[in-house]
Order: C-alpha cells, then sequence, then structure tokens
C-alpha cells in the first residue's frame, strides 16, 4: 500500500514536473514573438508593431486637437535644421501609410534643386492619378501651382534660420573654402567675405546649388531669383506671399519651441515630434568656423534681404507663440524633459522595443523605405530606373 501511495506520489510530480516546463517554454516563446515584432524596422513585423496603440504608450501621449493634418508640404531649407523637420514629418507619414512625392532623379532631386519645383521631377504612382499624394518632405523651391497639383489641399511649414549661423553653415557643410582655394588662411570664411562676390564670379562653382545658397540663400529657397533679391519692393511681395501661402514657418534656433507650434498646429501627439538632430556637422569632418563682430557684421550686410526675411518671421513666430496660451511654457518643458534622456531611456521609459533605431531611420533611409511601401501598396512607379 505505502509503495503503491509513493508511486503515485512521484507520477503527481513528473506530471506537474511536465505541465510546468511547458508553460515556461510556452512563455518564452511567446515572449521571443513579442520581441521579434520589433526586431528590424523596415520589414513587415516591424510595420506592424509600430501602431497607434503601441509605438509611444505615454499617458499624456494625445493630440489637443481632431482631426490630425496629414497633408504636409514642408519647403525644405538647406543647412537649417531641415533635415531633423523632415525625418520627424517622415516617420509619421511613414507609420501612416501616407503617400510621398518622391523625385524620379533620388530621394532629394538633386537634379533639380536649382529650378523651381515641378510635377515633371516626380515618381508616377498609379493612386496618385486618384487621391495626389499626401507629403513631400525633400528639398523642392518654391513652385506653388506645381506644388499644389502634387499635394493638393495640404498645409505648407518651413524652417528658417539666422542668416549668420546659416552662410557658416552652408560653407562649411559644402566645404566652400576648399572649392574657393582658400584652405590656406586660417579662416576661410573671413577671407571669402572679404569680397565674396569677387569669388563667386571667378568661379565655375557660381552657377551651382551651395555657390546660389551663399548669398541670400534662404529666399532663393524660397523661390526668388537672385536678380529679383535687387528690388527692395519685390521682396515685400515676397515676404507677403509667404505670410499668405506658407501656413506655419518655424526658427531653428527655437526647435523645441517650433515642435511644440507644431504639435498643435497639426493636432498631432507627443510621440509625433521626438527627434534625433539629423546632418549635425562632426568637427572631424566639416568645417567651422569662428565668427568674429566685424565678420558678422559683413554677414549680415551681404545677406541683407535674409535678414529682412529673418526678422519678419521670427516676429509672427512669437506673436504664435504668444497665441498659444499659457500653457506653452508648461508643454515646452514636458517635451525637453523627455528629449533630455539618452534613447535608451527612452526606449525602456515608452517600452517600445528598438524605439531607437526607429527614430535613428535618416532621411535617405527612410524615403527608401517610404519607396518600398509605396511600391507594395500600388505597383512600381512609371518608368521608374532606380535608386
Amino acid at each position: 500500500m505505502a509503495d503503491r501511495f509513493h508511486f503515485s506520489k512521484r507520477k503527481v510530480t513528473i506530471a506537474i514536473f511536465v505541465i510546468a516546463t511547458t508553460g515556461l517554454i510556452i512563455f518564452c516563446f511567446n515572449l521571443h514573438l513579442q520581441s521579434s515584432a520589433f526586431h528590424r524596422p523596415g520589414n513587415e513585423k516591424k510595420k506592424q508593431g509600430f501602431t497607434d496603440s503601441h509605438r509611444f504608450p505615454v499617458p499624456i501621449d494625445e493630440p489637443s486637437c481632431s482631426p490630425p493634418v496629414d497633408r504636409v508640404v514642408l519647403l525644405k531649407n538647406h543647412k537649417a535644421a531641415g533635415g531633423t523637420l523632415a525625418a520627424i514629418i517622415g516617420r509619421y507619414g511613414y507609420r501612416k501609410d501616407l503617400d510621398f512625392a518622391l523625385g524620379k532623379s533620388g530621394p532629394f532631386y538633386e537634379t533639380t534643386r536649382l529650378i523651381p519645383f515641378s510635377r515633371k521631377t516626380v515618381l508616377h504612382f498609379k493612386n496618385f492619378d486618384q487621391y495626389g499624394y499626401q507629403m513631400l518632405t525633400s528639398q523642392a523651391r518654391y513652385n506653388r501651382t506645381e506644388l499644389d497639383y502634387v499635394v493638393p489641399n495640404a498645409k505648407y511649414i518651413s524652417i528658417i534660420r539666422n542668416p549668420v549661423n546659416h552662410l557658416e553653415s552652408v560653407f562649411g557643410f559644402f566645404r566652400m573654402g576648399k572649392k574657393f582655394k582658400l584652405t590656406e588662411f586660417e579662416n576661410p570664411l573671413e577671407e571669402f567675405m572679404k569680397k565674396p562676390d569677387f569669388y563667386l564670379n571667378q568661379s565655375a562653382l557660381e552657377y551651382n546649388l551651395p555657390s546660389k545658397l551663399l548669398n541670400n540663400g534662404q529666399l532663393f529657397n524660397f523661390g526668388m531669383e537672385p536678380e529679383d533679391m535687387l528690388n527692395s519692393h519685390k521682396v515685400k511681395r515676397k515676404l507677403a506671399e509667404m505670410d499668405s501661402e506658407i501656413d506655419l514657418i518655424l526658427i531653428a534656433e527655437y526647435f523645441d519651441e517650433s515642435m511644440i507650434l507644431m504639435k498643435r498646429f497639426f493636432c498631432w501627439k507627443l510621440s509625433d515630434i521626438l527627434y534625433l538632430h539629423e546632418n549635425v556637422r562632426n568637427r572631424s569632418e566639416k568645417a567651422r568656423y569662428e565668427i568674429s563682430p566685424s565678420l558678422e557684421e559683413k554677414i549680415l550686410s551681404w545677406n541683407a534681404k535674409d535678414v529682412i526675411m529673418y526678422n519678419h518671421f521670427n516676429k509672427t513666430f512669437w506673436n504664435k507663440v504668444k497665441e498659444y496660451g499659457p500653457s506653452f511654457e508648461k508643454d515646452l518643458a514636458e517635451f525637453r524633459r523627455i528629449q533630455k534622456v539618452d534613447c535608451k531611456t527612452m526606449e525602456n521609459t515608452f517600452k517600445v522595443q528598438n524605439l531607437c533605431e526607429y527614430l535613428q531611420f535618416r532621411n535617405t533611409r527612410l524615403l527608401r523605405e517610404i519607396k518600398f511601401e509605396m511600391t507594395r501598396r500600388s505597383g512600381p512607379p512609371d518608368g521608374f530606373l532606380g535608386w
């Protein structure tokens, strides 16, 4: 009897062990499946995982208005935090499966940025004929008629930068000191600004993009030709046109404040505006130049039309901050609190696996992923040779 009881007890113990082991295996398998859903940005599992209900489960992550803006044209200004802004807007559109206007020659319209934007430069997907595209985030010179055709009923947004900082950034990023053969000088930018028109006129670079960005280059991006900038009345008309046609112009020096304004204007959520900086120059890779008071004065004088534009929209920017109301500072502080932590801490706080990898999608890769998804949805674009 005792032996039979002992044998039964041993059978129960074995059964419990088998059940517990099976349960542990099932639990680990499910855990693996959950983690693999975010294993590799760009694949289908990741795409399914980045749904609104799973991406950034933050208690305050709710829009302040509705519906969210899903049609956006970003007038991407060179060297004015435009890459970071394009990545934010691009990630929003990517996860919403929105259709983007993409360049035929490459994701950034590389061969057409010297001339105003044209519909002829855009890849033609089948869905376009019925719905039009919903977003454009690549650099394209302002041409409202053509842009409206490609992205109908869109909100227009752009960002500008202090003209002194802008010129220094363009000069350093594009290595203009080397191209103008000024590297023997201690400060090539300072040497260039002693006679800038001379260097431009003597150089074969006069008609390429970087040289166009040196002298009132931000107004050039907004569609003004250099000869028109000599006419103060035309400059005033251009500013009035921008006032009436561009819904929101942000300021690069106040990027976080700009994101708070954009969030409310677009009725987006806090998670929609998280970012990592794009195209920030590494001191070992891109030249930086000291700006003395005398050099700053020369730049302000030579880029006087950009200065007029910057001062005008800097004023309208702070008027919009005032209109936002007393909660602006609170919302800004909360955003900065979240942005201040390192990426891994942010990832753990939001309980989203591979969030860092997702935020590190740079514009080129992001636009390639978008093109892939658009091709999957509607077939390859007409006459596409690949980029």
